[in-house]
């Protein structure tokens, strides 16, 4: 869930080296559709940290503990663990670069388009289209066309 922690460990392995031609990444938690390609992402500031400490109970003493605690330290009485998300069983495809083309092949069985023309922009401010492309009964891909000088100009994205 951390953008930050990401860029640290997919940097790790994009670290230039002449030993190091290729560089695999593996994303099963589906960081980079979550934060965007690597070299786009922000770490955004945490509001400020002036709260108290977490804090549990105990259910056996009722003492108040350190919520990171698995033991109760008065009592001896074991907190169950936390439910852990799991993830994915397959990586993601998304791009990690922002330059990268990533390519999918789908059967096109509708098509919905929508101009955009952004709130509160000036007239000759470029509009852009949405293309909306129904892949399967419940699965739509969509895809931005930039609309200037009455040329389109399409997102990489194969279509059948």
């Amino acid at each position: 869930m951390s953008p930050g922690l990401l860029v640290q460990m997919v940097g790790r392995g994009l670290r230039l080296h002449e030993a190091k031609s290729n560089c695999l990444i593996l994303d099963f938690g589906g960081n980079i559709e979550r934060h965007g390609p690597i070299d786009q992402i922000t770490v955004k500031e945490k509001p400020g940290n002036g709260g108290d400490a977490p804090a549990k109970e105990c259910p056996e003493c009722h003492s108040v503990i350190a919520s990171g605690y698995a033991t109760c330290p008065d009592c001896g009485y074991a907190f169950p663990p936390p439910e852990r998300n799991t993830h994915e069983p397959k990586a993601s495809s998304a791009s990690v670069l922002s330059g990268e083309v990533t390519k999918a092949e789908h059967t096109v069985r509708d098509v919905v388009y929508a101009v955009h023309t952004k709130r509160g922009a000036d007239e000759d401010t470029p509009k852009t289209m949405r293309v909306d492309y129904q892949v399967s009964l419940h699965e739509w891909v969509s895809e931005w066309v930039w609309l200037r000088a009455r040329r389109l100009r399409p997102m990489p994205l194969t279509l059948h």
